[in-house]
C-alpha cells in the first residue's frame, strides 16, 4: 500500500531488482574508471621521465 495510489503487486519486486542491478552497473563503472585513471597518470609519469630526460641531456650538452 502506497500513499497515493496502489502498488502493483509486482511493483516492489521491479523496484529491488532495478536498485540491485544500478548498484552492479555503478560497480563496474567504478573500477572501469580506476584503471582509466590509473593509465593515465602513467602516461603523465612517463611524459614527466621524458621531459626530464630531454631537459638533463640539453644540460649535458650545454654544460
Amino acid at each position: 500500500m502506497s500513499l497515493f495510489v496502489d502498488i502493483h503487486p509486482n511493483g516492489y519486486k521491479g523496484m529491488t531488482l532495478s536498485s540491485i542491478l544500478y548498484f552492479i552497473g555503478a560497480i563496474i563503472y567504478y573500477i572501469w574508471l580506476k584503471s582509466e585513471v590509473k593509465k593515465q597518470n602513467d602516461l603523465l609519469k612517463s611524459i614527466q621521465e621524458k621531459k626530464i630526460n630531454i631537459i638533463l641531456k640539453v644540460y649535458i650538452i650545454i654544460k
